[in-house]
């Protein structure tokens, strides 16, 4: 065991465990392990700075003896009560770094002013530091998930909290019951680790997130007291499992991004915070080892990309979910009759896996919000500086007579009746429905489809109090309830077209000018879908009828042993006919029929 003494401060410097990567309390002392160069040919060590002397502290240098060194593996131990007023830096060679595995960092708490890498510090975990939590979440089966993707700071800045809160993690905790009331199960945050996000001052702000980022610390910025950061996310997970809500931490890894650390940082915010699961984004990733790996087993995972081997076993059942964009697009061609085509809607609608799930959106952060697909024909993305060349081109949206907004009623009323489809669409579809915040309030970003770098009104949630956000927020929460009341909205598996309960009918059918047709066009813009289950006292049938055309519509009702239908839902004027024999609906809307349980 090597001893060195440092005596200025008394430190004590021994040769550390080398167990564990990063920070970590040990008995009497802190260990510091980390990688250095190639080898260990060059000096390696630490550099601490008393934060309680501000600028004006010397920073001390700590080296690490051939003994601290197996490799390029620096392990080093130490010792002193004065270590807990301190923040340190890693020294290998002449070059000086943040721990990529610091539990928590100084120098960044201000959000949006520039800082620089070397302006930064972590903070020392002195005393018993972070534990294990015994924190668990809901785990809500697939078929029951309704998703609720926020920016920490953006969903509650304009006014969303008590003042101090806003933008913080306790800003979020105080909205949480306003989830709970919507139907919200599950709540993605974007990245809510430490991230720079403003290094020069020439550079736009990174208001998102997404860039490589030091992933095991909170962000500091978000934290009402930045000390402490693990109390604060810890209280907003807890009270999310008390609601009955899950967390799910968006992360982004880029190339380089080394694959242990990858895994190092999902299981730390898994056992030490209780995540619930992770929207991974990014190239720098093992999906499989990471999906197989025995730590991670009780962790839901969400990618572009799953190899088809792991989506289709039954091991990773409930905890794998394909999250791209590939529903936005045909329900909003149809929606806003672009190029629609209904063959790839009704897929889109009727899509569940197996043994994993799919992640539904018609809006994200990155493109326009929901109400802006009804709002503008063009992107108008001029704040952000570049021109108004960022953003997504093709967006599939249209503005009904006016670009942005508007008082013409006429106008106003045709958007929110677009809304309500793409909002009742979402919800009748088979795969999980994600709303991106605001959303539910017809929010609108004034024409911009890529405000990563509004840190303003344009990328905050708009949480004023006027009929159209309460009454949008009533619709979302009511289409929520009819998917929690009808199973049939959201099964487990996928469905067969085949009568597998013996019942007469399958479990799904497609109906148009006349019953029991089952060929569908691409170009028609109607279409019935009758649901069908055979389970004992459940036993039921579900009818809704799509009309996407400019006028009134007739849709066949297929008749079966004298059931009658009932109305449960409609974004319009919605009918049957006095002979029973179809559903009207007016131009442009959704109904939704039911029969009596037997």
């Amino acid at each position: 065991m090597n001893k060195t003494m440092d005596k200025e401060y008394n430190f004590t410097i021994e040769t550390g465990n080398f167990r564990y990567m990063g920070p970590h309390w040990d008995k009497d002392g802190v260990v510091f392990t980390f990688l250095g160069e190639e080898n260990a040919k060059e000096k390696c060590g630490l550099i601490l700075k008393d934060l309680r002397l501000g600028e004006t502290a010397k920073e001390l240098l700590l080296l690490a003896d051939d003994s601290c060194r197996r490799g390029n593996l620096v392990s080093m131990k130490v010792i002193g009560a004065q270590l807990k007023h301190f923040g340190y830096r890693l020294l290998s060679g002449e070059q000086s770094f943040l721990d990529p595995y610091a539990r928590n960092i100084s120098g960044n708490e201000e959000y949006g002013r520039e800082v620089v890498g070397s302006a930064c510090y972590g903070l020392i975990p002195y005393g018993a530091g972070l534990s294990m939590t015994e924190e668990r979440g809901p785990a809500i089966k697939k078929e029951d998930m309704v998703m609720y993707k926020a920016h920490v700071r953006g969903f509650t800045m304009d006014k969303g909290a008590k003042r101090e809160r806003q933008g913080k993690f306790l800003g979020v905790c105080e909205k949480l019951s306003y989830l709970k009331e919507l139907g919200v199960t599950t709540l993605e945050l974007m990245p809510f680790y430490e991230f720079l996000e403003k290094e020069k001052e020439q550079e736009p702000l990174n208001y998102w997130g997404y860039k490589e980022g030091y992933y095991f610390s909170p962000k500091a910025s978000y934290c009402v007291n930045p000390r402490e950061a693990e109390a604060e996310v810890k209280a907003l997970i807890h009270s999310a499992h008390e609601l009955g809500i899950e967390i799910i931490m968006e992360m982004f890894f880029p190339v380089g991004v080394p694959g242990y650390l990858v895994t190092d940082a999902l299981i730390y915010w898994s056992e030490v915070y209780g995540v619930d699961g992770f929207h991974l984004l990014g190239s720098s990733m093992d999906m499989e080892s990471l999906v197989k790996h025995p730590r991670l087993s009780g962790i839901k995972l969400f990618s572009e990309h799953f190899l088809q081997e792991l989506l289709d076993s039954d091991t990773y059942g409930n905890r794998l979910y394909v999250y791209r964009d590939e529903y936005l697009y045909p329900a909003r061609k149809m929606l806003n009759h672009i190029y629609g085509d209904t063959e790839a809607f009704l897929q889109q609608q009727r899509k569940q896996g197996r043994s994993f799930g799919f992640v539904n959106y018609l809006a994200s952060n990155n493109g326009f919000s929901l109400m802006d697909v009804f709002s503008y024909n063009g992107k108008h993305n001029e704040a952000n500086g570049e021109e108004n060349a960022d953003g997504p081109t093709c967006n599939f949206s249209y503005n009904y007579g006016v670009e942005g907004a508007t008082r013409k009623k006429a106008v106003m009323e045709q958007r929110l009746k677009h809304w309500k489809n793409g909002m009742t669409m979402l919800f009748l579809a088979q795969g999980i429905p994600m709303i991106y915040q605001g959303d539910e309030r017809a929010n609108s970003n004034a024409g911009n489809n890529n405000p990563y770098c509004q840190d303003n009104p344009t990328g905050w949630m708009n949480w004023k109090k006027d009929s159209i956000s309460r009454e949008c927020c009533e619709f979302v929460a009511s289409l929520t309830k009819l998917r929690r009341d009808y199973p049939l909205f959201h099964k487990a598996d996928p469905f067969t077209f085949q009568d597998v309960t013996h019942s007469g009918l399958p479990d799904l059918s497609y109906h148009g000018q006349n019953a029991w047709i089952a060929q569908v066009l691409k170009d028609q813009m109607t279409v019935g879908l009758l649901y069908s289950t055979c389970e004992g006292k459940n036993s039921q049938e579900i009818y809704v009828g799509y009309n996407f055309a400019s006028e009134q519509q007739r849709i066949a009702l297929p008749t079966n042993r004298g059931k009658r239908y009932h109305p449960v839902f409609a974004t319009g004027e919605a009918s049957i006919s006095d002979d029973r024999r179809f559903v009207e609906l007016e131009a442009e809307s959704i109904g939704v029929w039911v029969t009596d349980k037997e």
